[in-house]
């Protein structure tokens, strides 16, 4: 599959998060995924939330629903550790 057929599937296939628990699952999906990158051997200044985004199948708009800023999304993955 064409990542440009990927990338129209994902977007076709997606649904908004709207309760709680759903919410929770996003949000603990971009630690994950942030965590993975830097594990992988992602330079700090390169995880953006624009690379987030794009790593986790997100659109960039759908990330700052969770973490406003990229500091934000650095903190909370201090604070886990």
């Amino acid at each position: 599959m064409s990542r440009t057929a990927l990338a129209s599937s994902t977007v076709n296939d997606f649904q908004r998060a709207r309760q709680p628990e759903q919410r929770e699952e996003r949000r603990a999906h971009l630690l994950t995924t942030a965590r993975a990158m830097l594990e992988g051997g992602v330079d700090l200044r390169a995880l953006t939330l624009n690379a987030l985004a794009r790593e986790a199948g997100m659109a960039k708009s759908n990330v700052y629903r969770y973490f406003e800023t990229r500091e934000a999304l650095l903190l909370e993955l201090l604070w886990a550790e």
